[in-house]
């Protein structure tokens, strides 16, 4: 956090204590691969409004929970809202395991994805 203070950047967290894959706070997810999103004050949030909310940020950080494919999708829906207020979005991805090294490459030159 300091070096953050330095240069004058403040990294948004998206917390996954915002996500819900059940019934809590009395609403419904559909399927495994919904999300439903909720600000700290229980209120439901739309992944449109989250980007727009957070499309000044320098850097968002998004937290990772490997086995639900619903995070997936909110981390892809959330990436593509971005992109479309902000061509030149970054995305940092973690690492990847060198047999994939070919399914990345083809996806980084846009022939799959």
């Amino acid at each position: 956090m300091l070096v953050t203070k330095k240069i004058g950047i403040q990294p948004s967290i998206i917390s996954t204590s915002l996500f819900t894959f059940t019934n809590s706070f009395n609403a419904e997810v559909l399927s495994y691969c919904d999300y439903l999103l909720y600000s700290p004050s229980q209120n439901l949030v739309s992944v449109f409004s989250l980007s727009i909310n957070i499309i000044q940020e320098h850097v968002v950080l998004v937290g990772e929970w490997y086995t639900r494919p619903a995070m997936h999708r909110f981390q892809s829906d959330l990436y593509r809202h971005l992109l479309e207020k902000n061509e030149k979005a970054a995305l940092s991805m973690e690492q990847f395991i060198r047999p994939e090294q070919l399914t990345l490459d083809r996806y980084l030159n846009s022939e799959i994805g």
